[in-house]
């Protein structure tokens, strides 16, 4: 009998004959694998942009319905008004902000705008303009006058936040940085460190929760945006900070932060 061609589910051309054995097995999953892979890529390329992002509410953080957040909704309609297609990730935030230093096309939120941030990406914004604090323990006796009062004390945030290196040019030595900034709460609330650094909103939601910390001390407002890879098509980078434009002009950024205060 005669070899039989056959038409796999990625359309690719296989040969059977009753004494196939296991070498022809093997190359035609191996031909599947790679059309699968090929396949794959093909879509990922299909969009404009890629979004990275963290678990850090009220900015952004996966709820039932996908990602939300004051920062998430804020960048899906800034997409929407742009006519920018797009993917999103939420994902670790080390990991997320290198992405977007790294590969073009790939934008990071909700990224909080620092001097030494300035020149690595486009920069699309401001999402909102957000105090930083220390906060400490509820029920600690630290006491805080001036920035200089916290040197002698620990200070714990998340690897890759801005506070690191605001805190680090203010002179602390004791900067623990953790995995996340539920994993920098949770030493904080055990006594392993002495303070913590988060933006005003975090502390806001941590209220909100009945956490048991308090305010030490006000850092200054930095702005809030999206940050884009510096080899983000041009054309995009316009047609989105004309979105945020028309949504700030319109109200639309007003109404979407009202719904998380």
């Amino acid at each position: 009998m005669g070899s039989t061609p056959q038409l796999n589910l990625f359309g690719i051309t296989s040969i059977s004959t009753p004494r196939c054995e296991r070498g022809c097995v093997l190359l035609n999953r191996l031909c599947m694998i790679a059309s699968w892979a090929l396949l794959k890529a093909s879509s990922v390329s299909a969009v404009d942009l890629v979004l990275m992002t963290e678990e850090y509410p009220p900015y952004n953080f996966q709820s039932e319905t996908g990602i939300g957040g004051f920062g998430a909704e804020q960048v899906f309609e800034i997409m929407e008004r742009a006519d920018l297609s797009y993917e999103v990730e939420l994902t670790r935030w080390s990991r997320a902000i290198g992405s977007a230093r790294s590969k073009p096309a790939t934008c990071v939120f909700s990224t909080f705008r620092t001097p030494d941030r300035e020149a690595d990406f486009h920069w699309i914004g401001p999402l909102s303009m957000d105090e930083s604090l220390l906060i400490r323990k509820q029920g600690s006796d630290i006491e805080l006058a001036t920035l200089d009062d916290a040197l002698d004390y620990s200070v714990g945030t998340q690897t890759g936040e801005f506070t690191v290196g605001i805190l680090e040019e203010a002179g602390f030595e004791r900067v623990d940085q953790a995995a996340s900034m539920a994993d920098a709460l949770k030493k904080l609330l055990s006594g392993r460190n002495d303070l913590m650094a988060v933006p005003e909103p975090y502390y806001q939601a941590l209220l909100s929760d009945e956490v048991a910390v308090e305010q030490a001390f006000v850092l200054p407002a930095l702005e809030v945006a999206l940050a884009c890879n510096p080899e983000t098509d041009e054309d995009h980078i316009a047609r989105m900070r004309n979105a945020m434009d028309s949504m700030i002009e319109d109200g639309t950024q007003q109404a979407i932060q009202s719904r998380y205060e």
